[in-house]
């Protein structure tokens, strides 16, 4: 039974939520990796629990980039998502001419 519990405690471990003291050094890196991956991921993609802070500079000017090209995805295909203010001034009119170009649909 201690097994079991010890393997479970693991697996939450992977998920960010466990007690790491009974972790072998080698499940604690795993856990680690697991749990900047999945921060990475997050922040990436927009959605789940982001905590910037946690990323290296490389990770943060991706999630930057990516940000950024997910608003102006946003942004031209018409979504009430859309932030122009995020946008730079060409790419604010890239979308006016777009949205302009659009007949609307009934």
């Amino acid at each position: 039974m201690a097994q079991i519990a010890r393997v479970r405690n693991f697996q939450s471990c992977l998920d960010g939520i466990c007690d790491q003291s009974q972790l072998t050094e080698d499940q604690k890196q795993q856990a680690e990796e697991a749990n900047h991956y999945n921060n990475l991921e997050n922040c990436l993609e927009g959605m789940g629990d982001c905590n910037r802070a946690l990323l290296g500079s490389e990770g943060q000017q991706e999630v930057a980039q990516e940000t950024h090209n997910r608003e102006l995805r946003q942004c031209l295909d018409g979504s009430d998502a859309c932030d122009p203010s995020q946008l730079s001034g060409a790419e604010q009119r890239d979308v006016a001419v777009i949205s302009h170009g659009k007949k609307p649909t009934n």
